[in-house]
């Protein structure tokens, strides 16, 4: 009676064992489940990007104002053809700010330095006109050939209280080439003013018209 006793109450304690096992299994899903659904985890994304636009405020830097005096140079031709007595244009220009604007300033005094190759220098004079406008006629020496020269100008207004100069990198510049001559035709001895030749032919064969248009010779 006792073996038997002892034999339904292990029967039923493996029973309620795998009862309990299976209970604890489902509860332990509905948990997994309801945690699930109530998570506020974030997915890890970029984060949106935002564009601020601000016009008030300015970053580049202001324009710089004029000056009072100023003046500039430049070779009318860079690199120009030597030959004798041949020569370049150097232009200088000198003006004042009139209310923000350049004038030209007239009748100031310019004068030029050039800096040859071998190291010599020389000066030209001259003035400007109403517009502040120096000409220089500068001849040319054939130590310019393949090398740089260099002007400087130096500017002094009518009254002597203003001056401006045109030096070291604003300083015109010119470099001379050499220049083929040019053959001229002589002129012809029949007509002086015409500087070609004239050409008349001699020695040019005559034919005898068609026979058709020759005249017959009578027979006697």
């Amino acid at each position: 009676m006792r073996s038997r006793l002892q034999k339904l109450l292990r029967e039923h304690l493996a029973v309620s064992l795998k009862c309990g096992s299976v209970l604890f299994l489902f509860l332990m899903s509905v948990l997994v489940v309801a945690c699930g659904a109530n998570t506020t985890t974030q997915v890890p994304g970029a984060p949106p990007v935002t564009v601020t636009i601000n016009l008030n405020q300015v970053f580049s830097s202001p324009t710089p104002p004029l000056a009072p005096y100023s003046c500039g140079a430049w070779a009318t031709q860079t690199t120009p053809a030597y030959y004798p007595n041949s020569y370049v244009g150097v232009y200088a220009k000198f003006v004042q700010n009139v209310n923000g604007n350049p004038v030209g300033m007239a009748n100031a005094q310019a004068q030029a330095t050039i800096f040859w190759p071998n190291g010599t220098a020389t000066t030209m004079n001259a003035t400007t006109k109403s517009d502040g406008l120096a000409v220089f006629q500068i001849p040319l020496q054939q130590m310019a050939v393949g090398h740089v020269v260099l002007v400087s100008v130096a500017f002094t207004s009518a009254d002597g209280q203003h001056t401006c100069t045109v030096k070291d990198s604003q300083s015109a510049f010119f470099t001379a080439i050499l220049s083929s001559p040019t053959a001229q035709p002589s002129p012809s001895p029949t007509a002086p003013n015409n500087p070609f030749p004239t050409y008349t032919p001699t020695g040019v064969p005559t034919f005898p018209g068609p026979p058709w248009k020759q005249t017959p010779t009578p027979t006697p």
